[in-house]
């Protein structure tokens, strides 16, 4: 299997090793006609590749007592191995065969349909998940984030297996990125990597058209707020905006807002909606880790009779931001936050090894972590004020609930 870098990262663990191999392009790579069929192929390359069938597959892994398994996200496919240090070169080549040459039995085709088509309507029954997905469609409908990587049930239906063998070509020559992590002073031999690997030299980035979309915040005519009308006592609020790449210099800096508005219970969030108030059972941030433009969206679930106040609440909090300074305590309190939320994400060799492999995938330096801490000292609070007010004003809002209560909440939107 032709790789861009393999890296073999030498950690302290007792016995075992952890693999991660990032494959750049995932569900915003989905054709518009086969939505979701990048996550139904991450799905069947487990059920058998090269000389295994999905019995032997499983068998040959679970003797081990390892863990292997493939997961897509929007940028891309990432395949995780956990296994005893002297399984490791009979384990490792499964994750070529995965790519190389996967079966895509037509019976395993035809059960993962069947699955994935019973998620998708556990998706629809729910509120919040609706809510979410009508946000996105709305936030991102000029880019390709626009739906959830499980995507639409008439596509996966006319999937076939001639699409999934096509997608399977594809995905061979997309640049790939495998980093190993373990303590072994072999971790492994030059002659097994020489067998299983050629390193090819790093492609350019991405090209140019898809750098000018994704790295620009364009103000668009679209509609900014969508409602789903449901005959429930719940009332679901997706309130936020897409903003820029993990690469750009602002993300660091809308991080550590997100830290401030929503991470534990000394956030902003929770103090204001669930302290003060009592208005919601259910209120976060999520800015996740896109390769391109990164959501920043506030939520909150409430009951109807709650609803109005816990969206006024929200507005107010996000305008605050928008037009004042954190206080030095504020700030320091955000630093300290999301400085543990890098520690936290970086316990373990499996969490430090798949991070690794993402960044090197963004086309970014694998100690980026270590320079958003250096950096992060340095920041200040006029600095949030000016990228809070550059992105975040003018978001798109998903409203879930009874018709009374949502056109209510429009109206003062």
């Amino acid at each position: 299997m032709q790789l861009n870098k393999l890296i073999l990262d030498y950690k302290y663990s007792p016995g075992f090793i952890e693999a991660r191999l990032w494959i750049r392009e995932g569900s915003r790579k989905d054709p518009k006609t086969k939505i979701g069929i990048h996550n139904f192929y991450a799905s069947l390359i487990t059920r058998g590749c090269g000389d295994y069938n999905t019995s032997d597959f499983a068998d040959m892994i679970e003797s081990c007592g390892a863990v292997l398994r493939s997961d897509v996200n929007e940028d891309g496919l990432l395949i995780s191995l956990k296994c005893n240090t002297e399984d490791k070169e009979k384990l490792l080549p499964l994750i070529v065969d995965m790519i190389q040459s996967p079966h895509l039995d037509s019976d395993q085709i035809s059960l993962e349909r069947q699955l994935t088509m019973q998620t998708i309507k556990r998706q629809k029954e729910n509120h919040f998940q609706v809510a979410f997905n009508n946000w996105r469609k709305i936030a991102f409908a000029d880019t390709f984030y626009k739906y959830d990587p499980i995507g639409l049930d008439k596509d996966i239906s006319n999937i076939t297996r001639n699409d999934l063998y096509n997608l399977s070509n594809i995905v061979k020559n997309r640049d790939k990125y495998l980093v190993i992590s373990g303590f072994d002073s072999n971790l492994l031999s030059q002659s097994f990597i020489e067998n299983n690997f050629s390193i090819l030299a790093d492609r350019k980035r991405f090209i140019k058209k898809e750098s000018q979309i994704m790295n620009n915040i364009i103000e668009t005519t679209l509609p900014r707020i969508v409602l789903h009308e449901t005959q429930t006592s719940q009332v679901t609020i997706m309130y936020g905006h897409k903003t820029v790449s993990h690469n750009h210099q602002d993300d660091l800096i809308l991080r550590l807002l997100a830290s401030h508005l929503g991470n534990g219970m000394s956030s902003v969030l929770f103090k204001v909606l669930r302290e003060d108030f009592g208005v919601t059972y259910d209120a976060g941030i999520y800015n996740p880790i896109f390769e391109y433009h990164t959501p920043f969206l506030i939520h909150a679930s409430t009951t109807t009779e709650k609803a109005i106040l816990t969206f006024t609440l929200i507005k107010s909090i996000l305008n605050k931001v928008l037009e004042k300074p954190l206080t030095s305590k504020e700030l320091h309190l955000a630093k300290a936050k999301l400085k543990g939320n890098y520690a936290l994400n970086s316990q373990t060799i499996g969490q430090k090894a798949e991070r690794k492999a993402i960044l090197l995938g963004f086309k970014m330096p694998d100690d980026h972590d270590d320079i958003c801490l250096a950096r992060m000292q340095g920041v200040t609070s006029l600095e949030i004020l000016d990228v809070a007010q550059k992105y975040l004003r003018n978001p798109f809002i998903s409203l879930s609930g009874p018709k009374a209560v949502i056109n209510s909440i429009r109206e003062k939107a």
